[in-house]
């Protein structure tokens, strides 16, 4: 067993129990505590790992059971928890609820990109096996944010502008999942998923409506309308006094050339 003096100076212990060994397998380097306590990983940013996930919490961090590339007999069980947080993605609630639904009992890799301060997680990038291909695997990070279940982390966060200058790993994952996201906004799902259009008809603010309304084009329409409406309305009372006129002048007519028969046979046929 070899002491690693160098991890001591980088630790950010969990707790503060004095009894505390830092032992090193070749890969991990492990914080034992005591038994009721939760043992962590310190480990190397880009370092991968495998582990099993046992639950998500409630702001979407993984809660995996790490498993040791190497088993060392001697030094027992070698299982930890760890928490992790889906680096550079800012989860909605149905991704959360994806998580829940999609990684528990499940098999993961993840590579550590860096260590989240505020809550002392590691920031990973995960991945899982297909469960229809269990030879290949997915990126977690990139399928949340691809069925749009979460966004890239605002700009705003000063984490993650540090770790988009000082991690070359953690920019490319950006750029990727900035790929993931533009691809979810032009297919319209998740939270970019976009109303139908009698929706969004009727959710444009009365404002648009009144500016419609009282634009220049919409009058001179509105003034062809009732011209129109106003012609049609004349040429119709117009042919109804043209059909009575027609008929007044067919039944005089009919009347007189009756009277001429009559005269005719009266005095031409005597």
């Amino acid at each position: 067993m070899h002491i690693n003096n160098s991890v001591n100076a980088r630790k950010h212990s969990l707790c503060d129990d004095n009894t505390s060994v830092t032992v090193n397998n070749g890969a991990f380097s492990l914080d034992k505590h005591g038994p009721a306590v939760v043992r962590t990983i310190v480990a190397s940013i880009g370092l991968s790992g495998l582990g099993i996930v046992s639950n998500v919490d409630w702001k979407g961090r993984l809660v995996v059971n790490h498993i040791p590339i190497v088993k060392l007999p001697f030094t027992g069980n070698q299982d930890s928890e760890l928490l992790i947080h889906l680096a550079a993605v800012n989860l909605e609630e149905s991704g959360i609820n994806w998580l829940r639904h999609n990684l528990p009992n499940n098999y993961i890799k993840f590579e550590l990109l860096c260590k989240n301060e505020i809550d002392n997680s590691a920031v990973c990038e995960v991945s899982v096996k297909y469960k229809t291909l269990p030879m290949m695997m997915k990126n977690v990070n990139r399928e949340i944010v691809r069925r749009g279940l979460g966004q890239v982390i605002d700009y705003t966060d000063n984490e993650h502008i540090k770790a988009l200058h000082m991690i070359p790993r953690y920019n490319r994952l950006v750029q990727n999942l900035l790929l993931s996201e533009s691809y979810a906004d032009k297919r319209g799902v998740g939270k970019w998923k976009r109303p139908k259009l009698v929706e969004a008809v009727s959710g444009y603010p009365s404002q648009i409506v009144d500016l419609v309304k009282n634009s220049n084009i919409f009058i001179f329409l509105q003034i062809c309308y009732n011209a129109g409406k106003e012609g049609a309305i004349l040429l119709k009372n117009l042919s109804r006094h043209i059909n009575t006129l027609a008929l007044h002048i067919y039944t005089i007519t009919g009347k007189t050339l009756n009277l001429i028969s009559r005269f005719y046979r009266l005095f031409f046929k005597q």
